[in-house]
């Protein structure tokens, strides 16, 4: 897999795959990410989860993708 390649850092542009990952609600994704060594689901004030939530919380949540992202984020932080 090519997170595994010693060179490939996952967390460059400002964490911009993860970011991503969780604004589409990309839970697969997100989940590969987190398992990342370099990857810190806390940045930016618990951005992430809490972009996450917000989602959950406004109803726009349709087939329960950032659920799941809340319940992963939660899980490695």
């Amino acid at each position: 897999m090519l997170l595994e390649h010693k060179k490939i850092n996952p967390t460059v542009n400002d964490n911009f795959a993860i970011k991503y990952s969780v604004e589409h609600g990309q839970s697969e994704i997100v989940e590969l990410l987190l398992n990342h060594e370099m990857i810190d689901s806390s940045i930016d004030n618990n951005y992430l989860v809490r972009y996450a939530r917000q989602k959950v919380y406004s109803g726009k949540d349709e087939n329960l993708k950032y659920s799941e992202i809340v319940q992963l984020l939660e899980h490695y932080n």
